[in-house]
């Protein structure tokens, strides 16, 4: 083979991430939510990701204003389930 085929096949090995079943994620930061998986190479955001079960609570103060309380700290462990194709994650719930 050329030296350009080798190339682009390395590259390319570097891209492919494994194809795990639930991932342990870590909690970069709560809001807007972030969560590390695969050792830092992937985020899940609201782009790429979305929760399966409610983490957040609205808590009304005063008519018109409202508050979102959730028990998610930056740091926290979370169960995230990859979608057909792995390119979108469901985030199950805090460890």
């Amino acid at each position: 083979m050329s030296w350009d085929v080798d190339l682009a096949k390395e590259l390319k090995k570097g891209r492919n991430l494994p194809q795990y079943g639930a991932v342990i994620g870590k909690v970069i930061s709560v809001s807007p939510l972030q969560v590390s998986i695969y050792g830092g190479r992937v985020m899940v955001t609201s782009t790429n990701g979305r929760t399966a079960v409610p983490m957040y609570k609205v808590t009304c103060l005063h008519e018109e204003d409202h508050q979102l309380e959730t028990d998610l700290s930056a740091g926290d462990e979370v169960v995230c389930l990859p979608a057909e194709g792995g390119q979108f994650f469901f985030i199950m719930g805090k460890l």
